[in-house]
């Protein structure tokens, strides 16, 4: 694993390089192998687009190469959304989740945006001991009002480091200048036009660039598509509602939820959540109640509270191939909880166990994921800046969407005291002309981006076709399809939309 220097703010802007042009200079890729068969680079682009022979910043980036090279297309560009999330470390772990026709005539590039990650990386406090300390103790989510008062004072620790060490740095991080960036890349591999999958944010990247760069669309995929209008909140909506109570995700949660429930319902020798008394939707709810009330510890699992379940139950949902994780996960909260486990013969401890709210896995001795994820977040769009509505706001989805509201509502609180400006926002339109349309693509119980979102894209974009998956998961990965897959195949490498109206069915059902 590489490691990420943990920089302080001055250090973190580089020499701005030499060039007579007032235009970004164009970056110089200087690929060397970095195991696994990839390639690995670093480039150089502004920090500040209004500035282009100013300070910079460095990107990581990864290639695998065309494994047919003399058929070679071009290069597809990758980013896994987030935001935060490492792209490098998502193509190396995912790289065969391309179809063969795809890994086969492109070179695949993954990169970390900036501040994240490997490239010029944000860091809002001392060490990442610091940011553990300032959440300890806390809840994922709050329950009570001291709890929320408790996050809400974490979270503006948060927000006044970022700005105190790394205000420059802080403030361009939006996902304009993350496309600015892409179309620097672009021209660096020699490509006319962009060739690009954006998966969950990554997809609101692919929406940004398409209308900022309308003219240089080869081939893009915005996969667990957003609603851009919802994400940017523009108007009175952005000064009232927070952003993540905005884009409704806890309704898709509770919706693969409920899609669980019928799976596990019908499976019952196959999902160890239904055995015992009652549908498993009783016996979800009366779990839960449990855990309101006290944690479960087990060997396996370490110590797990309500919040803490909740987002386990959230990320399994992600991917319905992990469903009998999820259902043997909860029947050991059951029987843990009711107090009748008996003697435990569970596995090992596994390492993620006692891990706190922010994990320790990442780059080197202080992973940004938080910090890069606010920046970029708060960055982008309009939200109000008393942090009470959140409070409100969290109790009132709960009512809507049983479990996973305040989980939601809570996941970007960082933002009521977000003050840094963010000249690099871009702010619309979403209905430029693009030279090629893009190819939107939503499962229908999507748990993180609704399937409605994906519609609503696909009619906003100028030129855009839907695919539909009949599937539970989020974006395309989580529910495999060999009908997606192969229509992302035609699009990427022959340009051929599927049919309007096509919907796929994922390869195996839950439990299957």
């Amino acid at each position: 694993m590489l490691l990420m220097a943990s920089l302080a703010a001055g250090a973190v802007l580089l020499a701005a390089p030499a060039a007579a042009s007032a235009h970004a200079p164009i970056p110089r890729l200087r690929w060397h192998g970095c195991g696994g068969g990839f390639q690995c680079a670093r480039a150089t682009v502004p920090l500040d687009y209004r500035h282009p022979l100013g300070r910079t910043i460095s990107l990581a980036l990864i290639r695998l190469p065309a494994a047919r090279p003399r058929d070679r297309i071009g290069t597809l560009f990758v980013n896994p959304g987030g935001p935060g999330d490492s792209g490098v470390d998502f193509l190396r772990e995912n790289s065969a989740a391309f179809p063969r026709a795809v890994r086969d005539r492109f070179n695949i590039i993954g990169f970390d945006p900036r501040g994240v990650a490997r490239s010029t990386p944000l860091q809002c406090f001392r060490d990442f001991d610091a940011e553990l300390e300032a959440y300890a103790g806390l809840p994922l989510f709050p329950m009570s009002h001291l709890q929320a008062l408790a996050v809400e004072h974490a979270n503006a620790r948060l927000v006044a480091g970022c700005a105190r060490r790394m205000p420059r740095l802080a403030e361009h991080m939006t996902t304009g200048e993350v496309a600015r960036d892409l179309n620097l890349l672009r021209r660096a591999v020699g490509d006319r036009r962009l060739t690009f999958v954006g998966y969950s944010y990554g997809s609101y990247l692919a929406t940004v660039y398409a209308n900022m760069f309308p003219r240089r669309v080869r081939a893009i995929v915005a996969d667990g598509a957003i609603n851009p209008f919802a994400w940017l909140g523009k108007g009175p909506v952005g000064t009232r509602v927070p952003i993540d109570v905005r884009l409704q995700s806890d309704t898709g949660s509770y919706a693969a939820l409920n899609a669980f429930f019928a799976s596990c319902d019908a499976h019952p020798v196959k999902c160890a959540f239904s055995r015992g008394p009652g549908t498993t939707r009783w016996k979800f709810h009366r779990l839960m109640l449990r855990l309101q009330e006290h944690p479960v510890t087990t060997a396996f699992d370490g110590t797990v509270d309500y919040p803490t379940a909740v987002n386990e139950v959230r990320i399994e949902l992600y991917n319905q191939c992990c469903w009998s994780d999820l259902s043997d996960f909860l029947q050991r909260m059951w029987r843990h909880s009711s107090g009748t486990a008996g003697p435990s013969n569970a596995a090992p401890t596994r390492p993620e166990a006692a891990r706190p709210a922010m994990p320790r896995r990442g780059f080197g001795s202080y992973p940004n994921g938080l910090d890069a994820a606010t920046a970029v977040t708060c960055s982008d769009s309009h939200n109000p800046t008393d942090p009470s509505v959140w409070e409100r706001f969290g109790i009132a989805r709960d009512r809507v969407a049983p479990y996973f509201g305040r989980f939601w509502t809570w996941l970007d609180e960082a933002c009521a005291t977000w003050r840094l400006p963010a000249p690099g926002r871009y702010e619309g339109p979403f209905n430029r002309v693009t030279s090629h349309p893009l190819l939107v693509i939503g499962n229908r119980r999507d748990p993180a981006t609704r399937y409605q979102d994906a519609v609503t894209l696909s009619r906003t974009l100028a030129r855009a076709r839907l695919l539909t998956i009949d599937g539970t998961g989020h974006t395309s990965l989580g529910a495999w399809s060999t009908c997606a897959r192969a229509a992302l195949s035609r699009y990427l490498v022959k340009l051929i939309l599927p049919p309007p109206g096509t919907v796929c069915e994922p390869d195996r059902a839950p439990f299957s």
